[in-house]
């Protein structure tokens, strides 16, 4: 019985070092440390591409919504008072080149 005990003992211990001697290994081990660097940055340039294009996105659409609300109303007036083609482009230069 003792030597069983022994042997046990000994196996536990082996079994142990071998254990520690790994996660040492595998603490010192830094092989995928660049990898990671690499995904977390482009995950941050990723993040910050979309926030640039979401507020130019919106500041675009703006800005062609004023564009199309200003030549609607200088068509109408164009219609209304029946100015020639150049006059009408020039209008529309002045009153709409604001934005």
């Amino acid at each position: 019985m003792l030597q069983m005990a022994r042997k046990l003992g000994t196996a536990s211990r082996s079994v142990r070092q071998r254990a520690r001697r790994m996660a040492v290994g595998f603490a010192r081990d830094d092989s995928g440390a660049m990898t990671v660097d690499y995904v977390v940055l482009t995950a941050a340039i990723i993040g910050l591409s979309l926030v640039v294009l979401t507020s130019v996105g919106s500041a675009t659409t703006e800005a062609a919504v004023r564009a199309d609300k200003c030549l609607d109303n200088i068509g109408r007036k164009i219609q209304r008072d029946d100015l020639g083609y150049t006059q009408a482009l020039r209008r529309a230069g002045r009153r709409c080149s604001r934005f």
